[in-house]
């Protein structure tokens, strides 16, 4: 196997963990976390880490990575009424398979994604990020985890939790703490003609030999009868509140959150009143949002929302702040698609407003993207 190298956050915030294919293997505990895992390296300290890739974010200084609420009160800028409710959420993104022998089209001759792990070469891991009051910031201590190839399929992937020192957290029965998943879909660009496919889940675990296949679905809207105007994105097993059925359109007349994060395809032929917000599936919002730039990095995601530095993350304070379309789309219908898996996950930090019931309002009940000024 090629050495694979993972880089995280800056110099100064995270260490640089490099893959060693080393013969020399340390035996873990029974009450380890299976299954056995390599080693990798960072800076002369050893830590567990898969086959395959593993990203973790570690500051240099204990005290900020020590397990205490990220994106606090030096980022809110909502105080007289803060929400407390926060996630985490990762994004990989998808190795689309080159080989033609395994990709797919419909009848229309639109390249569509694999519902199965034939049809990838794997993922490039994110970084882990946490959603709180309005800002994303690095989930330091945390890292996506999954262990290499195993035929037919991948195995699943986890968001495991480390102490500050970067060692793996254990729980009290000798496993090793991870972070318990919300939801997880995966997001494709698929050209001009079929911009936006979903597909229920994680394509990499779906063995091609099974009868029971992933649900893939064209992106689309629920109209909230007691919501006017608010769009919820969604595909056909959403928990969706009373309206009418899905369909292929938004719910109000110029959002400002389009083209920059839906595809005007999906604008509103009738002659609604005003749109008033973006909600719905929070993972399916968030690969949206992964689209915005072109380069295959990393980086750029993380760009995308959290900042370069100079300027900050596209979504803050619950708009969306960019108004150019995004220009990670795949630009033709020959091009392969182009896809994230997104992982939602429940912040073990904050359990009484990271929760199921918590985060179903967030989609269902409220807007997760406002609309803003232009």
């Amino acid at each position: 196997m090629e050495p694979n190298f993972a880089l995280t956050g800056s110099v100064h915030e995270t260490l640089l963990f490099m893959y060693v294919d080393v013969s020399l293997f340390l035996s873990l505990p029974r009450k380890s976390f299976e299954p056995q895992v390599r080693w990798w390296t960072a800076r002369n300290t050893i830590f567990p880490g898969p086959t395959s890739l593993l990203v973790a974010n570690f500051p240099h200084r204990a005290a900020k990575s020590s397990h205490k609420h990220a994106g606090g009160t030096r980022h809110s800028t909502n105080n007289l009424h803060p929400d407390p409710r926060s996630f985490l959420f990762v994004i990989n993104e998808l190795k689309v398979t080159e080989n033609d022998n395994y990709n797919e089209g419909d009848e229309w001759d639109n390249r569509i994604p694999r519902r199965n792990s034939r049809g990838y070469d794997g993922e490039t891991p994110g970084k882990v990020l946490r959603y709180h009051n309005g800002r994303v910031t690095e989930a330091f201590g945390y890292g996506w985890y999954r262990e290499g190839f195993d035929e037919p399929a991948w195995p699943p992937g986890y968001v495991l939790m480390y102490n500050p020192d970067g060692s793996p957290m254990y729980t009290e029965y000798g496993t090793q703490a991870y972070a318990t998943v919300y939801k997880q879909l995966s997001v494709f660009s698929c050209g001009p003609f079929l911009p936006i496919v979903v597909i229920n889940g994680d394509p990499l675990t779906a063995d091609p030999s099974s009868r029971e296949t992933l649900a893939r679905t064209p992106l689309q809207f629920h109209h909230p009868r007691d919501k006017e105007g608010i769009s919820h994105a969604a595909h056909p097993d959403s928990h969706m509140k009373d309206g009418p059925g899905l369909c292929k359109y938004v719910a109000g007349a110029n959002p400002s959150w389009m083209p920059s994060l839906v595809p005007a395809a999906y604008s509103n032929p009738k002659n609604p009143g005003p749109s008033n917000g973006l909600a719905g599936e929070l993972p399916i919002i968030l690969g949206l949002m992964a689209f915005s730039e072109p380069t295959r990095s990393e980086e750029v995601v993380n760009r995308t929302f959290l900042g370069d530095g100079v300027h900050r993350g596209e979504w803050r304070d619950g708009q969306w702040h960019r108004t150019e379309a995004p220009r990670g789309y795949a630009r033709s219908a020959e091009d392969d698609p182009r896809g994230f898996l997104v992982t939602v996950l429940f912040d073990p930090e904050n359990p009484d407003y990271s929760n199921e019931s918590s985060l179903e309002a967030m989609e269902w009940d409220e807007v997760i993207v406002r609309e803003s000024r232009r």
